[in-house]
């Protein structure tokens, strides 16, 4: 494990120093990462909590709650 570990902490260390000379070390995007994964898991909570809150799981509704939340509120289940 602990050589896997090494491998791709050096794989990781090269591709940095790569992006670094390329972007510099203020605009590498390997830097960001943290921010990003954060900002994408909000997206996904964000969007989860509004199809918890109008999709109704009936198995007779299922169908009719995802055409209600689609066709009338095109711009959040739509897009």
């Amino acid at each position: 494990m602990n050589r896997i570990k090494s491998f791709l902490r050096g794989g990781f260390t090269l591709a940095e120093a790569g992006l670094d000379r390329i972007f510099g070390s203020s605009w590498n995007p390997l830097i960001h990462t943290g921010a990003l994964g954060f900002f994408c898991y909000f997206i996904v909570a964000a969007s989860g909590i509004y199809i918890y809150i109008f999709f109704d799981t009936g198995t007779a509704v299922a169908f009719a709650s995802v055409e209600r939340m689609s066709i009338p509120q095109w711009y959040h289940a739509g897009i």
